[in-house]
């Protein structure tokens, strides 16, 4: 069977005729990290919720991030073992495939004894309910399509059509349209990938499908091929995790609860396995308990929407973990494999459990491990920055005289000014005020936090000319504040704007701006700096910004002491900061003018260099090949000696901070969901291992600005 070499976006291998393909697609070597020391309580880095701080920041009295990773036992894959594998196929194997998968259906309904009876179950409730929420109406459309396709051969024990050349057979589902939807290949490919991972109840699904210009085939395990093996396993299966659902769900558990008692189910019967076939599937956690990341995750997600908690999978290339949406609104990282405890499955830990993406992202490695895929981030909800609370309720399942408050509802613009929105919305019974939330327009960075007693605000653009905004309501009882539930993103956008999104000072309550910016640590990768003491301030916010111009931001910080450290920098990165004094009168805050400042961080040192004897050239001749307001692709000459290319989209013009990325084989990478005319920075460098040690030419560096949108696009 002809085969294409493409690979597609990072996340995407070519099958190539290979015997004994289903045993060893990559050889996987996992880096354990060993623990330092035993302790019984890892202190959890909680913030207000209008803090957001940059990754690595922990306040004084708090257990640091080096100490956390020293803490915590990390199982990751090699980079590639995640990705899905997509077989191209002609459209002449497309009908083959698709002719002799009919047939066998025909087969089955003359004689559907023959593959044996699974046992009814509500199939629906191991899935992921939230997966779809980002998608539009057509990918929502195709996602069902997979969801139906897979279903029969759930249910009933119809054979899996075997196609392929002597010595290299696979086994394929029946075929699924996407292009009447007017979807693209590379998204009917995305789509089904994440679909594979948030339905984990389609065990016998392998990490691949097929791919014609036309139609997806889903590909299973030539174990559960046979459709007697399947509805036997099938039943086998679902019955032991059935009973496991069952023991976390009894005498009437809290959500939180059941959650906890989930993860520490998983972390007392799984055992780690890099080396089992089925480690991408359910089965090897649930029947076998032997797995990898896939595995835990995916038996968290079915244990978790079956018991009413919305969960989900989360992935990249090297490592799969949950979100799970907790009784606040907001999204939380749950990594059930970090939480193992390597010395004792008895005393399963819980420091990743209910994590915001501060902490997460803080305590990983430099691999990322808890960034989505490029290919999948534009599904993946915006996460809470702090870590979550258990509240009275969660830990005894009573909440005593606590009040509660239904989410504000109907949020609307009732006025337009330039620069300026006004936004209201149904006053909820018992309020005593309401929390307002701004975000980017994406609703995944926190720009402020502020509390209003009217169902009406104000807001103010700034540099944006579009946000994101929620609020909830909030009630006051014996000294103990009573929040709602968030109510849902609202985007307002105006023309134009320049009004900071913050109050300024007004008559009377006047404020001088911090004064003496003195640097008191100053590192490569950790720096601090102090003030002078303002007259009349009650706290200082900080703010770090994404440019030199001090236009957009990136983190904010409140403190009441006149100084503020951030570790886990880039070395000889230039970071831009501001400072200004804040005091609360009645209620409103007021402020003083900003302070800015750059400070550039020491080169470190000890930096790796390539070793001598392994040198390559840096990509040069950076071409455009895809120019679209939403998409944008390149092209680079070949590196001599390259094995593949890091092609990485930065957060800022310094090139500081990575966004996402990954490796490419070939010299060529496209990167999707953008934003119209908006201009983003790119970074390329080529790689070659030598002894399973990767060595990098230096960065490429440059930017490009995305098309203005002229027109919807209908993909």
């Amino acid at each position: 069977m002809r085969r294409q070499a493409a690979i597609k976006e990072g996340r995407k291998r070519v099958m190539e005729p290979k015997k004994n393909w289903n045993k060893g697609v990559v050889a996987l070597i996992v880096a354990v990290a060993v623990l330092a020391s035993v302790v019984t309580t890892l202190l959890a880095v909680i913030f207000t919720s209008r803090d957001t701080v940059p990754k690595g920041y922990v306040p004084e009295g708090y257990i640091s991030i080096d100490d956390a990773q020293a803490l915590i036992a990390a199982a990751t894959l090699p980079a590639g073992a995640m990705n899905m594998e997509f077989q191209e196929i002609s459209d002449a194997e497309a009908n083959q495939i698709s002719n002799g998968a009919d047939d066998l259906w025909d087969a089955y309904e003359r004689n559907p004894m023959a593959g044996g009876s699974v046992e009814p179950r509500d199939w629906d409730r191991y899935a992921s309910r939230i997966a779809t929420e980002g998608m539009t109406n057509e990918e929502k459309t195709l996602y069902g399509r997979y969801d139906a396709c897979c279903r029969k051969y759930l249910e009933m024990g119809v054979e899996g059509y075997r196609g392929g050349q002597s010595g290299n057979y696979f086994y394929y589902g029946s075929e699924v349209r996407f292009v009447d939807l007017g979807l693209s290949k590379d998204q009917a490919q995305s789509l089904f990938y994440w679909f594979k991972f948030n339905n984990p109840q389609y065990y016998f699904l392998r990490n691949a499908a097929a791919s014609s210009a036309t139609s997806m085939f889903p590909m299973m395990y030539e174990r559960f091929a046979n459709g007697s093996e399947r509805t036997k396993t099938t039943n086998e299966l679902f019955d032991k995790l059935d009973g496991w659902i069952e023991s976390i769900s009894s005498g009437g558990a809290t959500d939180w609860q059941m959650e906890l008692a989930a993860n520490d189910l998983l972390c007392r019967k799984l055992d780690y396995d890099e080396k089992e076939p089925f480690y991408q599937s359910m089965y090897s956690a649930v029947l076998l308990e032997r797995t990898v990341c896939a595995g835990y995750s995916e038996t968290f997600c079915a244990m978790m929407n079956a018991v009413g908690v919305d969960a989900m999978v989360a992935l990249n290339d090297i490592h799969a973990w949950n979100v799970v949406k907790m009784d606040d609104g907001n999204y939380y990282v749950v990594d059930v494999l970090w939480n193992e405890n390597k010395e004792n499955n008895d005393d399963p830990k819980r420091a990743y459990l209910n994590v915001g993406e501060t902490t997460a992202k803080a305590r990983d490695s430099g691999k990322a491990e808890h960034t989505f895929g490029v290919d999948l981030a534009a599904w993946a909800p915006a996460l809470s920055q702090v870590d979550y609370v258990p509240t009275r309720y969660d830990t005894t399942g009573s909440d005593g005289d606590a009040v509660h408050l239904d989410p504000p509802q109907n949020l609307r613009v009732i006025s337009d000014e330039d620069g300026i929105v006004g936004v209201a919305w149904d006053p909820v019974d018992g309020a005593d005020q309401y929390t307002v939330e701004l975000y980017t327009s994406d609703g995944k960075t926190l720009l402020m936090s502020k509390s209003f007693e009217k169902a009406d605000v104000t807001v103010r653009l700034g540099s944006y000319t579009s946000l994101a905004v929620r609020v909830c309501a909030e009630v006051q009882k014996d000294g103990t504040s009573y929040p709602s539930g968030w109510s849902d993103f609202l985007t307002v956008t105006t023309k134009t704007g320049s009004a900071e999104p913050t109050p300024t000072p007004t008559s009377g309550v006047t404020l001088d701006a911090p004064k003496h910016i003195t640097i008191t640590k100053d590192e490569p990768e950790a720096f601090r700096f102090s003030w002078d003491e303002v007259e009349g301030a009650e706290q200082y916010q900080i703010v770090v910004f994404k440019d030199k111009a001090y236009t957009e931001t990136w983190v904010s910080s409140f403190r009441t002491s006149a100084s503020m450290g951030y570790t886990k920098l880039v070395p000889g990165a230039t970071y831009y900061y501001g400072v200004r004094a804040v005091k609360t009168v009645d209620g409103e805050e007021y402020y003083s003018d900003w302070t800015y400042f750059s400070h550039k961080t020491p080169e470190n040192a000890a930096q790796v260099t390539p070793t001598p004897g392994v040198t390559l050239d840096a990509p040069k001749r950076i071409t455009v090949i895809k120019d679209e307001p939403e998409a944008t692709g390149f092209s680079w000459d070949e590196v001599e000696g390259a094995d593949q290319y890091e092609f990485m989209l930065f957060k800022d013009a310094e090139h500081t901070e990575t966004w996402v990325g990954g490796f490419r084989e070939e010299a060529s990478g496209s990167f999707k969901k953008l934003t119209p005319n908006t201009t983003y920075y790119y970074g390329i460098r080529a790689v070659k291992t030598v002894d399973g040690e990767k060595y990098y030419s230096d960065w490429t560096y440059f930017s490009h600005k995305t098309p203005k949108e002229t027109a919807k696009s209908s993909s």
